[in-house]
């Protein structure tokens, strides 16, 4: 196949990325650190996102990215791919003008200058407005955010936007400038958004985005273990040997495997990044609207050695709590928070009953009040948790001893299969039963209400947690049935609660204990933003942990009346109660 025919080649037979690799060359001046015959080898998880932007289902992409992982370049790839196959007004943004004057002149026209290929089919027609790059078929503005009339100004239905953390709107009565910048493609039945950045806040718009698209991750096989494990940093991870100057930081630096242990080093990763596969968190994202994380670790450009040197200067830097932030950001493209409490293992450990006789599905030699569960659906089935309920004496509160913990196989009893009612309706404990379950709501809400309407008036009972900023508990009518209430919680407070218990030895484990269910209620991590708000880190396999939180708002729910109308009797009974 000759030059001439390549250049005609339909895209619908070629995978954006080998298009791309056909046709583009990188000059220095728009790609420094690789210029010549565009490659992607040394970065294959930049194929599958090439590949999503130009499919027309896609409607928004998120790229959260790290220092030197090429997202500028992405973006300028993705302009040359529209601009040759589907032409259309597009509008360019940053944060200055400054720099979208930078990317344009210095970037894109370089890149365009030195394909001629792509000159001769895409004549620039450089005589034009200010911001304006005139192109048959593909006038392109491109401006930045600080003056939100210029980003009204140019409906588009392609919307390139960079660095988007960093915008900063001019005037307090505008919205954000990204909010507004959605705005132009209201217009078009068809519209694709790109925007990449290093994140800064969870709060900010541009994460928030991210948040709630499929949130992939890029996972490679261990060289050792053949585990398919993604690129992150800790402690845990990536590893140096101590103690040493800079340069040894750097030759000694290498990651492990959290699967097998075994130690990974930079002549691995290209070999790993070749077999690797993108992986989405979220499997609620709406559809069309995809989110990528890159971090630096999977820059080609950026070693192990690297990425701890810059760890290890932050951490000595006079400005630690700036040096920190920047390496969270710009390397491990991660908004920035501040640790303030973070329960181990070994925490978890010692809430290990010592009496040999408290096993798993026995209850405990103690003055119980009531059993109760806590249940978290999923996916792949309904997660539950049993708890015994000890009142204590004074004002020391409650304490819950585990009962029993796993996996029933479905979300809804049916006539084959046992679910969350008819497991937590038929389960005894010697001669006890479970007095009332708190269920999770917010995955397969309409089964869950249909299941909880099921069973008995205020034993499986639909909840959900809130990200208020005050309160603790409410309850709301559901339409769909009327008979069942909807309980809302405080997720900080619950959570915050709970964790508080672990720490005052309130919580009991069973002495056959496994790992999985350590692993489970272990790890979590109170942060506190920049702007001082704090909330509970999400984490990926903590069902446990949710379902030991619907444990203790069950025992609220239980005891509220007592607490709040029979005070003196239940004091006289047990000398006092648990504040709630």
């Amino acid at each position: 196949m000759n030059r001439a025919d390549l250049l005609t080649y339909d895209l619908l037979q070629e995978p954006a990325d080998k298009w791309l690799e056909l046709h583009v060359y990188l000059s220095r001046d728009s790609s420094a650190n690789a210029p010549g015959r565009l490659s992607l080898n040394r970065q294959p998880w930049a194929r599958q996102i090439l590949r999503t932007i130009r499919d027309p289902h896609s409607r928004e992409v998120y790229m959260v990215m790290g220092a030197q992982t090429g997202k500028t370049t992405l973006m300028l790839l993705t302009w040359m791919l529209f601009a040759r196959f589907f032409p259309q007004p597009c509008l360019i943004g940053l944060s200055t003008d400054p720099l979208a004057d930078r990317l344009v002149n210095l970037r894109l026209k370089p890149m365009l200058r030195d394909n001629p290929d792509w000159g001769r089919l895409l004549p620039p027609a450089n005589k034009g407005k200010s911001n304006m790059v005139l192109f048959p078929g593909m006038p392109t503005f491109y401006t930045g955010a600080r003056t939100p009339d210029k980003l009204a100004s140019f409906p588009a239905p392609l919307l390139l936007l960079d660095e988007v953390s960093k915008w900063q709107s001019g005037s307090k009565r505008e919205a954000h400038p990204f909010l507004l910048v959605k705005e132009r493609v209201k217009s078009f039945a068809r519209h694709k958004i790109v925007c990449s950045s290093t994140p800064t806040v969870k709060e900010d718009a541009f994460y928030q985005g991210y948040w709630h698209s499929s949130r992939e991750h890029y996972f490679m096989p261990c060289p050792h273990c053949g585990a398919f494990i993604p690129f992150e940093f800790s402690s845990a991870t990536v590893r140096w040997t101590p103690g040493g100057t800079l340069d040894d930081v750097r030759r000694s630096a290498h990651y492990v495997c959290p699967q097998c242990s075994g130690e990974i080093w930079d002549r691995d990763k290209a070999r790993m990044m070749q077999a690797g596969r993108w992986e989405a968190e979220n499997a609620e994202a709406p559809a069309g609207v995809h989110g990528y994380h890159v971090n630096s670790l999977y820059s080609p450009y950026v070693s192990f050695g690297d990425v701890a040197v810059e760890f290890v200067k932050a951490n000595a830097s006079v400005i630690k709590t700036e040096a920190l932030r920047n390496f969270y950001n710009s390397w491990l493209a991660l908004p920035w928070e501040v640790v303030v409490k973070r329960l181990s293992q070994k925490t978890i450990r010692e809430l290990v009953s010592g009496n040999g006789a408290f096993i798993k599905g026995s209850l405990p030699a103690a003055p119980l009040r009531y059993i109760v569960a806590g249940m978290d659906p999923g996916v792949d089935g309904c997660n539950y948790v049993t708890c015994a309920v000890e009142v204590l004496p004074g004002l020391d509160g409650v304490k819950l001893h585990v009962l029993d913990w796993g996996k029933l196989a479905g979300n809804r009893t049916t006539e084959t299969g046992e679910g969350p009612g008819s497991f937590a309706l038929s389960k005894k404990y010697g001669e006890e039963q479970i007095d009332v379950v708190f269920i999770d709501s917010g995955y397969s809400t309409a089964d869950i209400y249909a299941e909880c309407a099921a069973f008995p008036p205020e034993f499986l009972n639909p909840c959900k947690g809130t990200t208020a900023a005050h309160g603790v508990c409410g309850h709301s009518r559901i339409a769909s049935h009327p008979d069942l209430q909807l309980a809302t919680y405080n997720d900080t407070a619950l959570k915050t609660a709970l964790e508080n218990m672990k720490q005052e030895k309130k919580i009991v484990l069973p002495c056959d204990v496994d790992e999985d269910f350590i692993h489970g209620i272990s790890g979590q991590e109170l942060k506190e933003n920049a702007r001082g708000e704090r909330r509970w880190k999400e984490l990926k396999d903590d069902h446990y942990n949710d379902c030991l939180k619907l444990c203790l708002l069950s025992t609220w729910y239980l005891l509220q009346d007592v607490y709040f109308t029979d005070r003196a009797a239940l004091e006289e009974e047990l000398g006092a109660g648990p504040p709630l």
